[in-house]
């Protein structure tokens, strides 16, 4: 007979929207095999040196008086030394590096790396290189974004050695969940990409109308007042279309729309992403120095204290707010629920950085801001929340808005 004075159980966290799933603690044997940090820095900076020689005999044999002949050398001693690296893994799961080390990269089936897998690793080396130090010593399989991207991982593992006992429980690690499932993923969003493309086009219209509101104060829509009233409509559309778009009865809760909180790691994962863009920024910023539109004048920063107030609340606080509800929230949600994440991820990302176009000129800026929006999804995706990507927005937007102030 059940006793009735007992409490009900406690919920169960599975069944919550977001919940964490993580994997079992790995053993202490199974964690000794993973490479650390220190070993890790080690092979890449072997493997760094055997770039140096090809580029050093790349350079003796073209010359360097002649621009072209100096880069077309740069060109093949990089490309033999990627393909290199790719093909040592292919074939023996080893970089030069990573043997001397005692080092071995396996796939998640047990085995050397595939080509493919290899590739994603070494595509990954330039931002990893901004992230290593944060991502490996706080991964729970000391995994750098390549590894995770590609899905390997990197060993402690004689020369000669047989192949260790621990590696079944590793790869039973790598293959389970560390990290909870953003909410719409979780619930398998109430919502598709045929809803994010009606709500986008509901945003167009919306926007045609807050055109037409502003130019009843400015037709050329060149007065500081037209530009604050096009913005602050441009934000609230965004909210709207987020919030009404996504469900056929009522609103769509703030939950839905990842607003709830984060449940995994947020400050890391905010950090890690940041340091990720700001590498990302500063190499197309030397290969093609983007040059953004000052919308910070336009919004009539230089005109009294009112309008810095007016022009800094739209631009470091409602413009990330409304921007990441819209594109991340609403639309790699909605993408997300029938697409691999970085399809989703990638398209969602474009469509955020075309909104920042303001002419020929401003391609390299779509791209740069295409590639955050990337990464803010990433965020979104590892946190499980996108409060963490609205912070990054914000102080994107702040440290943007504070170098317009002070030139």
């Amino acid at each position: 007979m059940n006793d009735r004075s007992q409490p009900p159980p406690p919920p169960n966290p599975a069944d919550r929207i977001g919940a964490p799933a993580y994997a079992a603690a790995l053993s202490p044997a199974a964690r000794a095999r993973l490479a650390g940090l220190p070993r890790r820095i080690g092979a890449s900076a072997f493997d760094l040196i055997l770039l140096v020689v090809l580029a050093s005999a790349a350079f003796a044999i073209t010359g360097t008086q002649d621009d072209t002949a100096t880069g077309l050398g740069a060109v093949i001693a990089t490309s033999l030394w990627l393909n290199g690296l790719i093909l040592g893994e292919v074939r023996t799961g080893r970089t030069p590096g990573k043997m001397i080390l005692g080092l071995r990269v396996v796939g998640l089936d047990g085995g050397n790396p595939s080509w493919n897998r290899a590739l994603g690793r070494a595509l990954m080396r330039l931002p990893d290189t901004f992230t290593i130090l944060f991502t490996v010593p706080t991964s729970r399989l000391r995994r750098r974004m390549g590894d995770s991207a590609a899905g390997t991982l990197v060993l402690r593992w004689d020369r000669d050695a047989a192949e260790p006992p621990e590696l079944r429980e590793l790869l039973r690690a790598a293959t389970a969940p560390d990290a909870p499932v953003p909410a719409s993923q979780a619930a398998g969003a109430a919502w598709g990409p045929g809803r994010v493309l009606g709500g986008l086009a509901a945003l167009l219209l919306a926007l045609v109308l807050a055109g037409v509101v502003a130019g009843a104060i400015d037709p050329d829509l060149e007065s500081t007042a037209s530009i604050l009233v096009l913005q602050a409509l441009l934000a609230v559309a965004m909210l709207g279309v987020s919030f009404a778009a996504p469900t056929k009865d009522g609103l769509a809760a703030p939950g839905q729309l990842g607003l709830g909180r984060a449940l995994h790691k947020p400050f890391r994962t905010a950090a890690t992403g940041y340091a990720v863009y700001i590498g990302f920024a500063l190499v197309i910023s030397a290969l093609l120095a983007p040059e953004q539109e000052d919308i910070a004048r336009d919004l009539g920063v230089d005109e009294g204290v009112l309008g810095a107030i007016a022009a800094g609340f739209l631009i470091v606080i409602a413009a990330p707010i409304a921007e990441e509800v819209f594109f991340r929230g609403f639309m790699f949600a909605g993408f997300r629920s029938a697409m691999p994440f970085w399809l989703a991820a990638g398209l969602s990302g474009t469509v955020f950085g075309s909104f920042h176009f303001t002419g020929g000129g401003s391609l390299p800026v779509v791209l740069q801001l295409s590639i955050f929006g990337a990464i803010l999804a990433w965020v979104y995706e590892r946190s499980g929340s996108i409060r963490p990507a609205i912070a990054m927005h914000m102080l994107n937007n702040a440290i943007a808005f504070t170098v317009l102030l002070a030139t």
